[in-house]
């Protein structure tokens, strides 16, 4: 009797692990880059991730979700070059979803990836939590959270100025700390299958400095034809309410067959501009492959790109037009790029990436590269 209640018992203990679904992959980047063809850096990257979902309910409505990663760099010129490790956990949250006859609610909680409407404020991993509720010609959503418990050598923050916050060294360092407090409300179908979405944001800068940033943007996207689609936002922002400063954009989409894809689109960032202040976001989001690094600010992006799918092979290009307006307008530099993938198997794929970038104004800040990428999932 003592076996058969042992036996049922850890059956039901055993019975939710049965249903957890794992896996992981393993990549490879090998990357040679140079800025004027008489001298060459390498960037190696080899790195681990698994990955865990776990349903919480019968109908699965409620489940977990995580992934780990281990990174393993080495970068700099020969000889002389860095070697980094990075251990962090990137996922891991709790959501829910469920149907309320026409209606919908959901929720998520934990270490999971956020980003603003427009992209160009915040974009990264955060912990928090958020809600949703969704009306048939109505959507409401908010979002609070911390940034400080982070690691610092995965996520990249930046200041008012947006200069990157520094990292020191180690496996495991904590970021700068925001608390991000986030409303939404977005209207999916408007008219003429149009939508828009308001959004307002607040940062709140719990270190020294105290750079409370608050941003509220507006993102209108819809068909404007057959197989053609736009999307235009506009983002305004200011630190601690003393200046202004601007973002905006406007892409156009157009799918000529379902695996051909062109995009065009023009992006200005504010610069000292009349009455807007240089613009700065919360996230590191660069603007080209310049050696500098250059964030999305005081510039003007002219960009196309085109992407080709055809069953395991995909390929794309691109170019750009970088103009500097951070204190007067000028051309800054080009750039293009080239990539292909291909899936050698479900589980395999490999791929090459090459881009140049040319500086009109400091032949120092060109950058060209080449990128060999292979990765298996298990």
């Amino acid at each position: 009797m003592k076996k058969i209640l042992f036996t049922v018992a850890l059956c039901a203990l055993l019975a939710p692990v049965f249903a957890i679904e794992w896996g992981g992959v393993v990549k490879n980047n090998s990357q040679v880059s140079t800025p004027d063809f008489s001298s060459a850096s390498i960037n190696q990257a080899d790195e681990l991730y698994l990955w865990a979902n776990q349903p919480l309910t019968e109908d699965g409505s409620i489940y977990a979700s995580g992934e780990v990663f281990y990174s393993f760099k080495y970068a700099g010129s020969l000889p002389g070059a860095v070697v980094s490790n990075v251990i962090d956990c990137d996922l891991l949250k709790v959501s829910g979803a469920f149907e309320l006859g026409e209606n919908a609610f959901g929720f998520n909680a934990g270490r999971y990836f956020v980003s603003d409407n427009s992209g160009a404020v915040f974009s990264q991993v955060s912990d928090g939590a958020s809600v949703s509720f969704a009306l048939p010609m109505l959507s409401l959503s908010a979002y609070a959270g911390y940034t400080g418990l982070l690691n610092g050598k995965s996520v990249t923050l930046l200041d008012s100025s947006a200069a990157a916050y520094s990292a020191d060294e180690g496996i495991y360092v904590l970021s700068h700390g925001f608390i991000p407090v986030i409303a939404d409300i977005s209207f999916p179908v408007l008219f003429g299958n149009q939508s828009l979405a308001l959004q307002c944001a607040a940062f709140i800068d719990t270190g020294a400095e105290k750079d409370n940033r608050y941003y509220g943007n507006l993102v209108i996207s819809g068909p404007v034809a057959n197989a053609v689609y736009y999307k235009a936002s506009v983002v305004a922002g200011s630190t601690n309410f003393k200046n202004v400063m601007c973002y905006s954009a406007a892409d156009l989409y157009v799918f000529p067959t379902d695996s051909f894809m062109i995009n065009a689109g023009v992006e200005y960032a504010s610069g000292n501009n009349g009455p807007f202040a240089p613009f700065a976001g919360i996230s590191s989001r660069q603007v080209s492959s310049a050696l500098s690094g250059p964030e999305t600010s005081g510039v003007v992006l002219v960009k196309a790109n085109m992407g080709i799918s055809n069953n395991a092979l995909y390929t794309g290009a691109g170019a750009k037009i970088v103009m500097d307006c951070m204190d007067s307008f000028g051309m800054k530099g080009v750039e293009g790029t080239c990539t292909v993938s291909y899936n050698i198997f479900s589980d395999l794929q490999v791929g090459l990436d090459v881009a140049g970038y040319y500086d009109l104004s400091a032949s120092s800040d060109s950058n060209y590269s080449a990128t060999v990428r292979v990765a298996m999932s298990f």
